[in-house]
């Protein structure tokens, strides 16, 4: 996605030899960030109270990219399982963990109230 994004900005389909780690926010400084030309697209995992509050005030767009909640969770609990630092046995413990008061419901549930101002783009795959 980030790189159709950087295709649009600059109205031509020649692939970007900028790579999205380049600009992966939690690997860079904010110094290093406001270096990067405008218009900027920015790579985050971000949970949406996290993100900075003058992206959502400067009229800055947020596109984001949802997978699938079923296999976000087959593959969260294959990678989890054998690293033994969360604790759970069964996969609906582990879904219950996932569903809980600090999982993937609240991640959406913010997700969706930037929706209701309008500057978020939800793709789902």
């Amino acid at each position: 996605m980030w790189e159709i994004i950087q295709m649009l900005l600059k109205g031509n389909s020649e692939y970007e030899t900028h790579t999205k780690e380049s600009v992966f926010l939690a690997f860079r400084s904010p110094e290093d960030v406001a270096k990067e030309p405008s218009p900027r697209t920015l790579n985050s995992h971000y949970p949406a109270h996290l993100i900075p509050k003058g992206v959502l005030s400067n009229g800055n767009k947020i596109v984001h990219v949802q997978r699938n909640f079923k296999d976000v969770c087959v593959s969260a609990y294959n990678q989890f399982k054998p690293m033994k630092r969360i604790n759970f046995d069964t996969f609906d413990q582990f879904l219950d963990l996932m569903l809980g008061t600090h999982g993937v419901c609240k991640y959406i549930l913010l997700l969706l109230m930037l929706l209701l101002i309008s500057c978020l783009l939800l793709l789902k795959y």
